[in-house]
């Protein structure tokens, strides 16, 4: 049967030099050694390189981040130092200071301003009124009246106001913040020239 056949194999002895397998083993292990070698060193110094790479990352960052850390101090300075100037800017600001006069020194003559605000009509809604805020001299006031539209300004600058008021022009002394937080109803048309810069940091983000 099988199993007899089986059990009978068991009983032959073995034959052959086991030194000769052994050496065989080792010509093998030698041979599969050399072959890998090339690899194995190829992965090892890639290894070092990504290491090596990694370090000098960090090292970088670690650089960077000093570097950000000084360019906020120093900005966190120079910020100090603004909020510094502004106050002392303020408070040596003349109580008499004719800023009418300023403007006529320093923008401009007034007909000259209308002419360069005339490209604002074509945005303007003529069958609403128009509220000018900064009116100051009031250009663009009497560019609207000429042109048949509906206008009114507020100035923050009595001297603006009264010289608007001089030419019949329909102008009230009004903070502009305050203007329109407590204006009542809708407006037609909003118009702005040259008041961003008059305005404190806090104005300019109002919501």
């Amino acid at each position: 049967s099988r199993l007899e056949s089986f059990s009978n194999l068991r009983k032959i002895p073995v034959s052959g030099d086991i030194g000769f397998f052994r050496k065989i083993k080792n010509l093998y292990s030698n041979i599969l050694f050399l072959f890998l070698k090339p690899l194995v060193n190829r992965q090892n110094a890639y290894n070092k390189a990504v290491y090596d790479f990694d370090r000098e990352v960090l090292s970088n960052l670690d650089e960077v981040n000093r570097k950000i850390i000084d360019i906020r101090d120093k900005v966190d300075d120079i910020e100090n130092r603004l909020k510094k100037l502004e106050y002392k800017v303020w408070v040596d600001f003349p109580s008499n200071f004719d800023y009418s006069k300023f403007e006529d020194q320093f923008r401009g003559p007034e007909e000259l301003i209308k002419e360069r605000q005339k490209i604002y009509l074509d945005y303007i809604n003529k069958q609403k009124s128009v509220l000018d805020i900064g009116c100051g001299r009031g250009e663009f006031l009497e560019l609207l009246k000429e042109n048949g539209i509906k206008a009114f300004g507020i100035d923050s600058n009595r001297q603006m106001v009264k010289r608007c008021l001089d030419k019949g022009l329909e102008v009230e002394h009004a903070d502009a913040i305050g203007y329109l937080k407590n204006y009542q109803g809708s407006l037609g048309n909003v118009f702005l020239s040259m008041i961003v810069e008059h305005l404190d940091f806090k104005d300019i983000f109002y919501h």
